[in-house]
């Protein structure tokens, strides 16, 4: 029995990986869940990590002439259909594709500061234009 509790979050030495404490498992190993999957290794690889505080980035926010610098939380997952990036806005169509693809940026941009190793892009179904600028982006 180790003195890990489910749930806490731990370094993976040898992989130099954080993640969380899964269950003991037999001779000594134990399954930790990373970003990179669940993983086996023994329990004398891991050791308590302080837990993360979210990943602050900062942004700049207009506000009539003056440049303010606003932190925000940056995000693993952005939403890029029209209703969730901004449901009170009206545009035209041949403006819908550069918002998106103007928030889809800013989202990246905000986890590489951030240092996120996976994030999740929903984009729709569509015509699947919009699907092809992203992955024009992740290139």
């Amino acid at each position: 029995m180790s003195d890990f509790w489910v749930g806490d979050y731990v370094f993976v030495k040898s992989k130099g990986l954080y993640g969380r404490y899964h269950k003991d498992g037999q001779g000594g190993s134990c399954l930790v869940s990373t970003d990179s999957g669940i993983i086996t290794t023994h329990i004398s690889d891991i050791s308590l990590a302080e837990e993360p505080e979210e990943p602050l980035i900062k942004s700049n926010q207009s506000s009539k002439n003056n440049q303010v610098q606003k932190k925000v939380a940056a995000k693993k997952e952005i939403d890029l259909h029209l209703d969730v990036l901004d449901p009170t806005r009206q545009i035209s169509q041949h403006r819908m594709l550069d918002d998106q693809i103007e928030a889809c940026k800013k989202f990246l941009n905000a986890a590489l500061e951030a240092r996120y190793r996976t994030v999740v892009v929903i984009h729709g179904k569509g015509s699947g234009i919009l699907k092809q600028e992203i992955q024009h982006l992740l290139k």
